[in-house]
């Protein structure tokens, strides 16, 4: 009896390790587009990979930009695209909550930026919920 106990918690243990596992990288997997998308400048997808709040309040911050002349709007897209962004950890705050710790590379001589997201699942899909 006492073998098939630790037999199952073993098992039990080996699932919730491997569902975290998958988790985490679904959320850097968000995090990871939502990055990509923001500094090439397209707004709308990384808005997309958020929270609808967070996503609203993205396209509010960024009409700005939008109603630059678009020779303005070109040099800020190609100074943006030079922009690197790595991620260097995913750890599960809970198992609805994800913090995502990333560096910013900018055109030199500006130094290495060191930033983080919080990634939420909101019924089932990852969503940025703080940058």
């Amino acid at each position: 009896m006492k073998t098939n106990f630790r037999m199952f918690l073993a098992v039990a243990a080996a699932f919730l390790l491997t569902a975290c596992g998958n988790s985490t990288q679904e959320a850097a997997s968000v995090a990871k587009d939502f990055l990509t998308s923001y500094f090439s400048t397209d707004y709308h997808t990384a808005a997309s990979c958020c929270t609808e709040e967070l996503g609203e309040a993205l396209m509010v911050a960024v009409e700005e930009y939008y109603a630059m002349e678009e020779n303005v709007r070109e040099d800020v897209m190609d100074i943006s695209s030079a922009v690197v962004t790595v991620i260097t950890s995913v750890e599960a705050i809970s198992k609805d909550s994800v913090l995502v710790k990333y560096d910013i590379d900018m055109p030199e001589p500006e130094p290495t930026l060191h930033s983080t997201l919080t990634i939420t699942n909101v019924d089932g899909n990852w969503r940025v919920a703080e940058f």
